[in-house]
């Protein structure tokens, strides 16, 4: 990876993975080279197709080693899942809408 880039993402607890990059991510980040490998998610009865890259990822102000699946067919968006959501402290405030990375809620 050369380049970092600065993106919204869902967390998204139901993604077994590490990261699920949109086409327009993943492009931003992946300039050059070949993915390290071929893989199909499922998606309930649908198998979706994507390349496997092995990315650093920076949650807060923690970075993670992760695979990040680019679907080959557009129109996914940015998950962050459950591999690296369940290594973060997050305290949720549904009155506020706002989420906080705490040490506690």
């Amino acid at each position: 990876m050369k380049r970092s880039v600065r993106t919204l993402a869902i967390l998204d607890r139901g993604f077994d993975m590490g990261l699920l990059l949109s086409r327009e991510a993943r492009d931003m980040v992946i300039t050059e080279g070949r993915p390290d490998k071929h893989e199909s998610l499922r998606a309930g009865a649908v198998e979706i197709p994507c390349e496997v890259f092995k990315l650093m990822v920076k949650v807060l102000d923690r970075w993670y080693s992760t695979e990040g699946y680019s679907p080959i067919f557009p129109g996914y968006e940015n998950l962050i899942g459950r591999q690296i959501v369940n290594q973060l402290n997050l305290c949720l405030r549904g009155p506020q809408k706002r989420l906080y990375a705490a040490r506690q809620c």
